[in-house]
């Protein structure tokens, strides 16, 4: 009888604890945005990444994948890694409740139409062991000039 006791202490426990609150990651898809600064012919992808739980995130890292063409051609990658000076990718952590910024600029000297670039470029951040934690689409675009 005390093995079975044990034994469903055990598992009562175990299956509360699967059950307790877990980290939510989400893409801000209102802050999100691509921006082209004609005049100073640059080209910038800004996206917020947001923790909706009451756990802090844990590591994370991201990437945005580039789903046009032109911008493929002219970026000479289908992906951009967020990475270090030392070129490893850069992590990051997002406290409860909150979010975290991150944009790339490059150079633009391409005549680009702007309703092209909607779902032009896709984030994904994952974890330290590669598990996906949110994919997103960046689909507000700006001009600036």
């Amino acid at each position: 009888m005390k093995k079975i006791m044990l034994t469903f202490l055990f598992l009562s426990s175990f299956i509360l604890i699967s059950c307790g609150p877990q980290v939510a990651i989400e893409g801000d898809l209102e802050e999100s945005r691509i921006i082209i600064d004609e005049e100073r012919q640059l080209f910038t992808i800004y996206t917020r990444v947001m923790n909706t739980s009451t756990l802090p995130s844990g590591e994370l890292f991201l990437n945005f994948i580039v789903h046009h063409d032109e911008l493929r051609s002219f970026l000479g990658t289908d992906t951009i890694v967020i990475d270090n000076r030392d070129h490893t990718p850069m992590s990051f952590t997002i406290s409860a409740q909150s979010g975290y910024l991150i944009s790339e600029t490059f150079e633009y000297d391409e005549t680009v139409q702007l309703e092209d670039l909607e779902n032009a470029i896709e984030v994904i951040v994952y974890d330290k062991n590669g598990e996906e934690a949110t994919r997103y689409f960046i689909n507000q675009i700006e001009k600036e000039e």
